[in-house]
């Protein structure tokens, strides 16, 4: 159940890419990976993100491996 979940996931999440990439590329706009990582790894994260990568033990968000979100 849980692989069928993380597929499911995984294909929204790269569907929502691909139409996201056309509307931008339709009204000009271009966002840079030092965006997209502030967005995905800063201080106001996605809330699923922040739930699946706090460390329970110290309340602290795991943005990636061994790092700490600023």
């Amino acid at each position: 159940m849980a692989r069928q979940q993380a597929i499911d996931m995984a294909w929204g999440q790269e569907k929502d890419r691909i139409v996201m990439s056309s509307e931008f590329d339709k009204l000009g706009m271009q966002i840079g990976k030092k965006e997209s990582a502030y967005v995905l790894y800063g201080p106001n994260a996605p809330q699923d993100l922040k739930q699946q990568f706090t460390d329970p033990k110290t309340g602290v968000y795991q943005c990636a491996a061994g790092q700490t979100a600023d």
